[in-house]
């Protein structure tokens, strides 16, 4: 049972029951529910006035409520430490004169000032106030919520203590432990005067305030420097936060300055004084997260970053947009080491380094371990003239490492990837290397994977035959692209095929520039600098030689040729033309060159050469066919044939009662042509006069007819004779009448042509080669005698 009583007190008087009514509720629960806002009795101050009581007594503790004139509060002392209840809520204008603390969350509206203390947790509302100062204070580590009311008069609001939130005109400001447009779980680190108690002077201070959030925790660090007794151990879910003008120096310079957690990151300051060998600015070592360091600068540190994958199943570390400064003395920019099977994946992006010295540099990228997996992409590291010793980024033991889009200048080494451990796999896309000593040092057999860029090829060495290289030289000297391994062409990719076989060994092989012999003195002869193409081991080996001379030995010959070492060599017998460069062979008597003869092979455009050789030195080649055989009287049928031109086939499909085009000589030059011919003409040959002379009687003449192209060009061609003879053996023996400037046929020839007497002779299949055709030499297939009379 609770009673309820209403009282009167008297200013000046002791407190005095005056009237009073019961109410009966069945528990302490339901008298509480009486309570609509609440304040716990603190700073007992003087009754020396009239208020108004309200008790409401739920067992322990008593709650009153106390109104003053002149709306003024005043709180009475209450030994038992009750609870006072605005109740009904406040209306008017009031000033506390007194601190109140908050235990649950009561409500004030036109507040003139307000000063609250409390140690226990609640809400404190200011509804429409038009108070112009409002000062909230803790004296525990209890959470406050203030909201303010849209219209409030308040123009200055003091917070010290565990104020969480503070809610004005409906728009939340964080507030933790009193410091103001932070955030919710934002803590500041900073070189001044301490304002609240969510405010540090070191980084080390304020990880040890938040302890092991469940939440996120972000530690917002002021521009300045802070010397911290390191290392600076993260827990999950929190973030050191800078902007890019505070420095964390390491005090103890034997020990890692920042060791990494999962979902933990480092953003925007600079990172120095972890200096002894061995000691990293970063150390993280795996977990259940990514751990990120982002928009960070290193100074002096022996290794900026440390990685491996010894704690959880999984290191997933992420860095963006870092910087190296130019002064910084460091042995290794970042160091990734797997030592289990656990994945060590690892993404950097935009790394950054102009060094202007640095006595102790070993490496910038250093991963070493078959679980590593890394992504290193816009990295610009180096110095533009001064070589600088150590390597730029090393592969080692298994590691899979793609590397895009980076820039090195001046290193001693580029990429190296040493012998011993596991194959690693290497993927370098879009990287550049300028004034590099070693550019591509890749000395384990078994690494596999791809390079393309601009390397210097000369300062390479690639051991490897699994790795795939297309880069542009970087050779200002020797400027080019220098492809490796397969080499797929094609219209489309489904017949695409691998062309690199082609290149290697059905290339020729020869001199390409220089090698003249000459000359000097006696029996030395000089061969002129040049270049050309052996085969050394089974491929493909270009190489330049200088000028140099040889001495031939007395009464003697000598082959003269470049070895593969562009050594100039002679020797008795012919030297092996695919590992040399032959280049003549000079004659020597006793005292002097009887001769040189040059006979070095050229490669220069050998296709177009050797195709000259066979249109003018050979001429048509026939293979088969093309018999001419006669077709009643003076007709003629021609059997299909096979012939070959330079580079070129014809296959004429000849026909039955065949037409032709006539020739014959229009005097003093150039030709009378009459198309549509199907007779021979036994009767007239070309005596030069530009008219048809009569064959003499008992003498003969010898026509010749000749084909051209196959299928639809396929024409046929007849020559008159240029001359008589008064034998059948001679004519047929006699020179050819001179083809056509016009055309350049391959020649079927008729036989001699005679005025008087039935004569035959047997087919010849004997050819004649011509060699001053210009573009072809017909194969002449002689048949028999004809006779203005015989009836064939």
């Amino acid at each position: 049972m609770v009673l309820i009583w209403y009282g009167f007190l008297l200013q000046g008087l002791m407190p005095t029951l005056l009237f009073a009514a019961s109410h009966t509720v069945d528990s302490v629960a339901a008298c509480t529910a009486l309570v609509t806002q609440s304040s716990k009795l603190r700073n007992p101050g003087a009754m020396d006035f009239s208020v108004w009581q309200h008790v409401v007594q739920c067992g322990e503790p008593i709650v009153r409520v106390m109104r003053g004139t002149g709306n003024t509060f005043v709180l009475s002392s209450n030994p038992a430490h009750g609870t006072i209840i605005c109740e009904p809520p406040l209306t008017g204008t009031y000033t506390f004169n007194q601190d109140i603390a908050i235990s649950a969350s009561p409500t004030f509206t036109n507040i003139t000032a307000t000063s609250v203390d409390s140690a226990a947790s609640g809400t404190l509302t200011l509804g429409g106030t038009n108070a112009s100062t409002v000062n909230i204070a803790t004296s525990g580590a209890a959470a406050q919520t203030v909201n303010i009311g849209t219209g409030a008069g308040v123009t200055s609001i003091n917070l010290a203590g565990a104020t969480d939130a503070l809610t004005i005109g409906g728009a939340t400001n964080y507030y933790n432990l009193g410091v103001p447009s932070l955030g919710e779980h934002v803590v500041l680190v900073h070189t001044g005067a301490i304002q609240g108690p969510n405010e540090f002077n070191t980084i080390a201070a304020a990880l040890t305030y938040i302890g092991t959030p469940s939440d996120p925790w972000t530690i917002e660090v002021a521009p300045g420097t802070y010397v911290e007794n390191n290392p600076l151990t993260l827990q999950p879910n929190i973030s050191i936060i800078g902007n890019g003008e505070a420095t964390i120096t390491a005090s103890n310079p034997a020990s890692t300055l920042i060791v990494g957690a999962p979902n933990a990151e480092v953003v925007g300051v600079t990172l120095t004084g972890a200096t002894t060998t061995g000691t990293a600015a970063i150390k993280y070592s795996g977990g259940a997260g990514e751990f990120a360091v982002n928009d960070c600068a290193f100074g002096d540190n022996d290794i900026c970053i440390s990685l491996d994958n010894t704690v959880g199943s999984l290191t997933a570390f992420i860095s963006d947009d870092c910087t190296i400064t130019s002064t910084a003395e460091f042995s290794i920019g970042l160091q990734a080491v797997s030592t289990t099977a656990n994945p060590l994946v690892v993404s950097l992006h935009s790394l950054y380094w102009l060094t202007s010295s640095n006595t102790i540099f070993s490496k910038l990228l250093d991963l070493s371990g078959p679980a590593i997996r890394a992504v290193l992409g816009h990295i610009s590291a180096g110095r533009p003239a001064t070589t600088i010793t150590g390597t730029a980024v090393e592969v080692a033991n298994g590691a899979q490492v793609s590397l895009r889009d980076c820039a090195f200048h001046s290193f001693d080494t580029v990429l190296s990837v040493p012998t011993g451990g596991s194959a690693p796999q290497v993927e370098v896309i879009g990287t550049y290397s300028y004034n590099g000593s070693n550019d591509l040092n890749i000395l384990h057999t078994g690494t596999t994977g791809l390079i393309q860029g601009a390397f210097d090829k000369a300062n390479s060495t690639i051991n490897a035959t699994g790795v795939s290289l297309l880069f542009s030289n970087a050779d200002v000297a020797s400027p080019g692209t220098v492809t490796v391994g397969s080499l797929y062409m094609g219209f489309d990719l489904a017949t695409a095929t691998d062309v690199q076989p082609l290149f290697q060994y059905g290339s020729a092989l020869g001199q390409t520039t220089g090698g003249v012999l000459s000359v000097t003195t006696g029996r030395t002869v000089q061969a002129t600098a040049g270049t050309g193409y052996v085969e050394d081991a089974g491929h493909l080996l270009y190489f330049p030689w200088i000028t140099q001379t040889v001495t031939v030995p007395a009464n003697s010959d000598r082959f003269i040729y470049v070895d593969n070492t562009g050594t100039l060599s002679m020797s008795a017998s012919y030297p092996d033309e695919l590992a040399n460069v032959v280049l003549g062979k000079a004659s020597a008597d006793s005292s002097n060159i009887v001769f040189i003869q040059q006979q070095n092979r050229s490669i220069f455009h050998a296709p177009t050469y050797i195709d000259t050789f066979l249109r003018n030195g050979l001429g048509p080649i026939y293979s088969t066919g093309s018999i001419v055989s006669k077709n009643g009287t003076v007709q003629l049928d021609v059997g299909s044939g096979f012939y070959y031109f330079g580079t070129h086939t014809y296959a004429p499909s000849g026909g039955t009662a065949i037409s032709w085009v006539t020739y014959y000589r229009n005097s003093p030059s150039g030709w009378v042509i009459t198309p549509g011919v199907n007779t021979v003409d036994y009767q007239n040959y070309d005596d030069g006069s530009g008219t048809l002379a009569p064959i003499t009687t008992d003498y003969f003449a010898r026509h010749k007819i000749y084909v051209v192209g196959d299928g639809t060009t396929e024409k046929y061609l007849l020559v008159y004779g240029t001359a008589v003879l008064l034998l059948v053996v001679e004519a047929v023996e006699s020179a050819l009448a001179p083809r056509a400037a016009l055309f350049a046929p391959v020649e079927i020839c008729l036989p001699a042509l005679a005025p008087t007497a039935v004569f035959a002779l047997p087919v010849l299949s004997v050819s004649a080669l011509v060699p001053t055709a210009v573009q072809s030499v017909p194969l002449v297939l002689v048949k028999s005698a004809w006779y203005p009379t015989a009836v064939l």
